[in-house]
C-alpha cells in the first residue's frame, strides 16, 4: 500500500512528530517510507527532506531548527542509506546544487561514522569488561564452596577457558590431573584449545600425556579433533604416545586424517603414526577415512607415505 503523502507532508509529519509524540517518531519514519510509490522507491525522510528545501524553506526550517529531528542520534543511520538509484541524500543536494544542504547533510554523516568507530572501540573494551565481571563471579563462587567442590573447579576454569584462574588453582594444590564428568582432565581440554603455555604448565605441574577419557581418548586425540598443530607437538615432544587407541581402537591419525589436517597428519606420520591400524564403528584406516571424508590433501599424503 503507497502512502499518499509527498515529500513535503513527510517532513511536516516528521517534524510535528518530533515537537508533540517523541516517542512515536521512529515507527512515523517506518510507517511513511515503507508505503513511498515508484517514483520514491528507496527514499528515506532525509531524501524527501532534501525534496522539500528548494521550494519549502518555513518546512525545511520546521525540521532541522525547531523540531531537530535530522539530527537526532537514532535518526542518524538512515542519513548513510541510499535510495534505489543508489544516492546517498548528500548526492541528491548536490545534483540539486543545494551545498548548503549537502554540507548539512555530509557533517551528520561524519557524525554516524564517528559513532559506528566509537562504538566499534568499545565493543572489545565492554567484552573484556564482561570477562572480568564473569572472572570474578567465578571466584566468588569457587571460594564459597567446599573443600571437594575446590577439586572440579580447575576442571571447570579449564573449560571457560580461565588460564590464570587455571594457574592459581594449581599454585595452592589442586591436583593437576583430577577427573570429572567425561573422566577428562584439564590437559585434554586445553589440548583441544590449543593453549600450548598452559599445557607447558599442567605437564611441568605432573599431568599424565597419555591420560584417557572415558572413551579411551588421550590429550593427542583432542588437540588433533581440533586440528591443533601446535598442541600436538608439544605433548609429542613430552612423550604423548602417538599410535594410543580409544575405545573405538582409533588413533589421532584416524581423527586428524577425516578431519582435513594435512599440516597435523604429516607431523604424526613423522613420528611413527601407523596408518595400517583400523579403527571407528566401520573398522577403517586412516586414509579410508580420508577417502570417505574426501580430504583429498590428506589422501594424497597418506598414499605417498611409506
Amino acid at each position: 500500500m503507497s502512502t499518499p503523502f509527498g515529500p513535503k507532508e513527510v517532513v511536516l509529519i516528521m517534524s510535528l512528530c518530533r515537537i508533540h509524540c517523541p516517542a512515536e517518531i521512529s515507527a512515523c519514519y517506518m510507517q511513511l517510507c515503507q508505503g513511498f510509490d515508484s517514483n520514491m522507491a528507496g527514499y528515506t525522510v532525509f531524501h524527501a527532506l532534501v525534496g522539500t528545501f528548494l521550494n519549502c524553506f518555513d518546512i525545511h526550517q520546521l525540521a532541522w531548527q525547531e523540531s531537530e529531528w535530522p539530527q537526532a542520534k537514532y535518526m542518524l543511520h538512515l542519513v548513510v542509506k541510499r535510495n534505489n538509484l543508489g544516492l546517498l541524500p548528500s548526492a541528491v543536494a548536490a545534483q540539486q546544487g543545494n551545498m548548503n544542504l549537502c554540507l548539512q547533510l555530509t557533517e551528520l554523516k561524519a557524525e554516524t561514522a564517528k559513532r559506528a568507530s566509537n562504538a566499534a572501540l568499545k565493543a572489545p573494551e565492554k567484552r573484556l569488561e564482561a570477562s572480568a565481571h564473569k572472572k570474578f563471579e567465578f571466584m566468588f563462587k569457587m571460594l564459597t564452596l567446599g573443600n571437594s567442590d575446590h577439586l572440579t573447579a580447575l576442571i571447570d576454569a579449564a573449560q571457560l577457558g580461565y588460564r590464570n584462574i587455571v594457574r592459581k588453582l594449581l599454585e595452592i594444590g589442586v591436583p593437576v590431573s583430577i577427573r570429572v564428568r567425561r573422566n577428562e582432565t584439564a590437559l585434554h581440554i586445553f589440548a583441544h584449545a590449543g593453549d600450548v603455555s598452559i599445557i607447558k604448565l599442567l605437564l611441568e605441574r605432573g599431568a599424565e600425556v597419555d591420560a584417557k577419557d572415558q572413551g579411551g581418548n588421550t590429550p593427542l586425540r583432542w588437540a588433533f579433533w581440533a586440528g591443533r598443530f601446535d598442541t600436538a607437538r608439544e605433548l609429542l615432544l613430552k612423550g604423548a604416545k602417538v599410535n594410543a587407541q580409544d575405545k573405538s581402537h582409533r588413533i589421532a591419525l584416524f581423527g586428524a586424517a577425516g578431519g582435513g589436517y594435512a599440516d597435523v597428519v604429516r607431523l604424526l606420520l613423522a613420528r611413527g603414526a601407523d596408518k595400517s591400524l583400523r579403527g571407528g564403528k566401520d573398522s577403517q584406516t586412516p586414509l579410508e577415512k580420508a577417502v570417505k571424508k574426501r580430504q583429498n590433501a590428506v589422501v594424497e599424503l597418506l598414499e605417498e607415505s611409506k
